[in-house]
């Protein structure tokens, strides 16, 4: 179970992805003894809340505070910036994406967006 824990403070990987790894070459008699995948999502879940500090959720845009490992994600063992642009203000603006689809997306002659995202702000 610890390594259940620990891998899931430290991958973004899927809870069943970090079961199925941990009970891999486990013994048949050990692994009737583990916890049900239900309780290992929990136990996954509640790990990564205790190390991430999970943030309030602010009462308008304006006040919405990125800190910095919010502002990056992981991607093959490389650090990549995960939030593009920020306009900021109470109608702020948040882009997004991969630095990579930032290289070639200023190429782009239309862009289609809905509010799909949008806030109950």
């Amino acid at each position: 179970m610890s390594v259940i824990r620990q891998r899931g403070s430290s991958t973004m990987e899927k809870s069943a992805q970090i079961r199925a790894a941990a009970v891999q070459n486990l013994p048949l008699a050990i692994m009737g003894q583990m916890p049900s995948t239900s309780a290992s999502r929990k136990q996954v879940q509640r790990q990564r809340r205790k190390e991430n500090n999970a943030l309030a959720s602010p009462p308008t845009r304006g006040e919405i505070v990125f800190i910095e490992q919010y502002m990056n994600r992981e991607l093959n063992g490389q650090q990549e910036r995960f939030l593009l642009a920020d306009s900021g203000g109470e109608e702020r603006i948040l882009v997004f994406g991969s630095e990579a689809s930032a290289g070639w997306s200023n190429q782009m002659e239309h862009v289609f967006m809905d509010g799909t995202f949008s806030g109950n702000f």
